[in-house]
């Protein structure tokens, strides 16, 4: 979601600065490695980086980056078919990287078999897949959509606006209206949402932080957790995830049958449990962890919660004992990059919007639930996507938003070139 743009990679090496037992952790010893590996390039001791790398892939095999790291690693220590070999990894993760403008491939760029990876390359960015069909347009490309929710009582969509800092509402003929008003009850940036049908809520991530209308330099960052009647878009409850010399992120949400609600704090490194009728948010797993979370989904029977950090994967916590597990994979795709993560049935839908071509699948999860069995292409380089963020499971079809240039506004503030922004509906049967 947004906080990995921004807050993501520089607060956990913070975090990592200060902390001597990241080896205790499964995302912190992950962190370790690649900030000392990172460390160890830049001074060109490239058997250092290469040692790190090494044991940072064994950790978590399926990242990308880290793979691309270790090619060119290999390739300065004049191992072109160590570093070969790397590039062939990445091809059959379906990962597309610029291999051309990689001056450490120059020797590389001399074989058959490395044109041959670069089209092969070319080819994936190029190749389209997809199904899916706009259902809903706002005519406002200023808009910045992120959050997408479902009401079944009233047939009524809902999406949020990072810039306008308002949440909008389709209703089941189509209309558009605004659910709550911009700046409304001094909400911000409006990211992650998630609706309690039965309880009649809505609940919204608030965030004032450069993507905001109003947003001046100098402003204190704050981050908060939003409960609006769904009903009457009255406020209920307001919590605050703000504490002196803290750096939070509100990004993600999703919600038990019971009314639980889960909330990932990407910049805190904190997934936050708030029960039915609680006064306050509570600690499910802190910063210790290492995990930097994005997406969060309950398994079908509640027994575990999924997290999927940017970088370093997919994560499983087991809600009876606390345990936090890495998800395995059985098939060479990665699971780094995983914005959006939505339930379906037994599996997982993963929007994946930090790995290139962008693409929507779906994980066959094992019966246990630890384990990726296999990886169903959904959706890729659909002519619509433009960062496809969060989706919404609405009977046998999901519904996610197709583009929301953040990153673009970010670097620039400028809206020039922008599409209207579109929710697209994927006929799962």
């Amino acid at each position: 979601m947004i906080a990995k743009r921004i807050f993501c990679l520089s607060f956990v090496l913070l975090l990592l600065n200060g902390t001597s037992s990241a080896q205790d952790q499964p995302g912190q010893a992950y962190w370790q490695l690649r900030r000392e590996a990172i460390e160890s390039f830049h001074k060109q001791d490239y058997r250092a980086a290469l040692e790190k790398l090494i044991e940072a892939d064994r950790r978590v095999p399926g990242n990308p980056s880290t793979i691309f790291r270790l090619a060119v690693t290999y390739c300065h220590l004049g191992q072109q078919a160590a570093g070969m070999q790397q590039l062939r990894r990445l091809v059959r993760m379906r990962t597309h990287f610029a291999l051309n403008e990689e001056a450490a491939f120059a020797e590389l760029g001399k074989t058959i078999e490395f044109r041959q990876l670069v089209e092969a390359m070319e080819k994936l960015r190029s190749e389209k897949s997809f199904r899916a069909k706009p259902v809903f347009r706002v005519a406002d490309p200023t808009f910045l959509p992120e959050g997408i929710a479902y009401d079944p009582k009233t047939r009524s969509l809902f999406l949020s606006s990072v810039y306008y800092r308002k949440i909008v509402r389709f209703d089941s003929k189509g209309k558009l209206t605004d659910f709550i008003a911009p700046g409304q009850n001094d909400i911000w940036s409006i990211s992650g949402i998630g609706v309690d049908a039965v309880r009649r809520v809505l609940w919204a991530c608030s965030n004032r932080f450069e993507g905001s209308e109003g947003y001046t330099s100098g402003m204190q960052k704050q981050a908060a957790l939003y409960a609006f009647d769904l009903d009457t878009a009255r406020l209920k409850v307001h919590y605050s995830m703000q504490e002196s010399g803290d750096d939070h992120f509100c990004d993600g949400i999703t919600l038990s049958p019971n009314g639980t609600v889960f909330l990932a704090d990407s910049a805190g490194l904190i997934i936050y449990q708030l029960k039915p009728g609680g006064e306050k948010l509570h600690v499910l797993v802190g910063s210790d962890a290492g995990i930097s979370p994005q997406g969060l989904s309950l398994s079908r029977d509640g027994r575990i919660l999924y997290a999927s950090d940017y970088l370093s994967g997919l994560y499983a916590i087991g809600m009876s004992s606390g345990k936090i597990s890495r998800v395995k994979e059985d098939p060479p795709d990665s699971l780094a990059g995983i914005d959006g993560l939505v339930a379906c049935g037994k599996d997982l839908i993963a929007i994946q919007n930090g790995i290139q071509p962008n693409r929507i699948v779906m994980l066959k999860m094992s019966a246990d639930g630890m384990t990726v069995k296999a990886v169903k292409l959904l959706e890729v380089n659909h002519p619509l996507f433009g960062e496809p963020t969060l989706g919404v499971v609405v009977n046998d079809s999901l519904l996610f938003v197709a583009n929301n240039p953040i990153e673009r506004y970010l670097n620039d503030h400028k809206f020039t070139g922008f599409p209207e922004p579109v929710v697209l509906k994927r006929d799962l049967k």
